[in-house]
């Protein structure tokens, strides 16, 4: 081993509890960042108790009648995930929370029936109309007010002590109004934003909660003269960790989010960006970035799908089960389509009964981003009624131009041990990533079939397969 290789492994060599009591004091996304160094840094970095920490020991009672976390999480870690890519509702049915993936700070939305705006209850000046693709089923819709106010209040103790918070007012407005074209705004009036959602947002303020901090946070919105007005829609007040005004001038740029965004994406399944981003100058290039990085688009094949890493901007693949050469995958008798929800894509392929397991994937080199290290995952469930998956191992292959990864893998715990046969890899529950907020606590496992390196100018097929060592049926 060359000095320079055997230098950089020399961490690797420390205890895995000493790695984590270190990587426990840094943020979860430092952890997570840590976890993609190597193997001796994930096991570190992912342990119950570096996740313990980041998790809020006084998370407030949630919702129980819509199954939010009704699938136990495996590991701290999935929870914090599961809690951080999807918001939940609380059990007073009208606020949802979820905490910062960054930071690991307690965020909530209070939902327009937890506010309470002036003539609210009366129809004639408002009315509540149904939602969708939001925590909550309804909105508040202003129909016609001359007054227009709206206040909440959320007590301290459930927020996260010694953090600073930004408040907004979360809306949809009518867009066939023009009256901000003849009016002159001056500059110290905060404009609303888009969201990445289809929503607008426009901050009321900030505060800090302090250690032992106890009362209540009171927020309002109110007019400073009488006018009429309609058409604002409100699906509540969004409380999270603050940010410099300057500071998000800047990172909002599309100057900075140019450099974010691939310039090669591939074409799109038609209507995959409907609704399309909305026009210039309200679009940006950080909400198409957004929109790629918050949900996967089917490619125009229909058969994979692609999406951004939100870390690093990266293109990620799936390969559906239809674009896979799987060996004897279109015998009825050994192999079936079955429809899938929740996914991009509306089948997968189930085993019937097979003596021979062997399947395998391509992908040209051009379509992933440069200069990148990746790792190709299998994604499947087991059915209830199954056999043989367990032994014998299976190995799996990843190739990409004459380098050749190989490694023994376990499609289903119990016949091996982890802790006996540490050479090979077994599936863990699926929580982490986009997959977590786009289906949910989806029930599917993973499991890592290798790792490679994309170089710069490199052209020709990373070609990825799983088959058996020996013969079981």
């Amino acid at each position: 081993m060359e000095a320079g290789a055997a230098n950089a492994c020399e961490i690797e060599r420390l205890p895995e509890e000493l790695l984590s009591a270190a990587i426990r004091l840094t943020t979860p996304g430092d952890a997570r960042r840590a976890a993609a160094v190597s193997r001796a840094f994930r096991a570190a970095a992912d342990c119950d108790v570096v996740w313990s920490r980041f998790l809020p020991g006084d998370l407030p009672p949630l919702a129980g009648d819509d199954g939010q976390l009704s699938r136990a999480p495996p590991s701290n870690k999935a929870r914090f995930l599961r809690l951080a890519h999807r918001r939940v509702v609380l059990a007073d049915g009208r606020t949802s929370m979820w905490l910062d993936r960054e930071t690991g700070v307690k965020c909530f939305m209070l939902s327009a029936r937890k506010l309470n705006i002036a003539w609210g209850d009366t129809p004639a000046y408002w009315r509540w109309i149904p939602i969708t693709g939001s925590s909550f089923s309804e909105a508040a819709e202003l129909r016609t007010v001359c007054w227009l106010e709206i206040r909440g209040k959320i007590d301290s103790k459930m927020l996260s002590k010694n953090s600073t918070y930004s408040v907004y007012l979360v809306f949809k407005d009518d867009s066939d109004s023009d009256d901000e074209g003849h009016l002159e705004i001056p500059g110290n009036i905060l404009l609303p934003r888009e969201r990445a959602d289809g929503w607008k947002e426009v901050e009321l303020g900030d505060f800090y909660i302090d250690e032992g901090q106890d009362g209540e946070i009171c927020i309002s919105l109110r007019e400073t003269s009488a006018t009429s007005k309609s058409g604002l829609i409100v699906q509540g007040i969004e409380i999270r960790p603050a940010v410099s005004p300057l500071f998000r001038a800047a990172a909002d740029s599309d100057a900075v989010w140019s450099c974010f965004l691939p310039r090669d994406l591939p074409p799109l399944a038609e209507g995959e960006l409907h609704p399309p981003p909305a026009p210039a100058p309200s679009s940006s290039k950080k909400q198409l970035f957004m929109r790629l990085s918050d949900r996967p688009v089917l490619l125009a094949d229909g058969l994979v799908s692609m999406w951004l890493d939100r870390e690093s901007g990266a293109k990620c693949y799936m390969l559906s089960a239809r674009a896979l050469g799987i060996v004897w995958g279109s015998t009825p008798q050994y192999w079936r389509w079955i429809p899938l929800t929740g996914s991009r894509f509306a089948e997968a392929a189930e085993l019937l009964d097979v003596c021979w397991l062997e399947f395998d994937g391509k992908m040209h080199t051009q379509m992933l981003t440069q200069n990148t290290k990746y790792a190709a995952y299998m994604v499947f469930k087991i059915a209830d009624h199954n056999y043989g998956l367990g032994s014998p191992i299976q190995e799996a292959i990843v190739e990409i131009g004459e380098i050749r990864s190989t490694r023994q893998v376990c499609l289903q715990e119990g016949v091996f041990s982890p802790d006996t046969h540490e050479h090979v890899q077994f599936p863990q529950e699926r929580a982490d990533g986009w997959m977590e907020l786009a289906m949910g606590s989806d029930g599917w496992m993973e499991l890592e079939m290798g790792k490679f390196d994309t170089e710069e100018g490199e052209d020709g097929e990373v070609s990825i397969s799983l088959l058996e060592i020996g013969n079981s049926q």
